[in-house]
């Protein structure tokens, strides 16, 4: 709501690690390439369904990765 008033855009990074998946992204070297696009469109998707963007109109968003593998989910989300 604050970067809204104020005319701000947030930038969404998803945490390195810490996810369930860590673990098996990890295992063959998958993490700086899977884990980010993964993370990025988990963090859009939980940002749309949550209906933050619902209520907050004016917010944008700037998704790192480019958005990690949303674009390519879009239709099945």
């Amino acid at each position: 709501a604050a970067l809204s008033m104020r005319g701000k855009a947030a930038v969404l990074h998803p945490p390195a690690g810490g996810s369930d998946l860590t673990d098996a992204f990890a295992e063959y070297g998958l993490s700086s390439g899977l884990n980010a696009m993964f993370g990025s469109a988990l963090a859009l998707s939980r940002l749309v369904y949550s209906g933050v963007l619902d209520r907050h109109p004016r917010l944008d968003v700037i998704a790192t990765h480019l958005g990690g593998v949303a674009p390519f989910l879009s239709g099945r989300l």
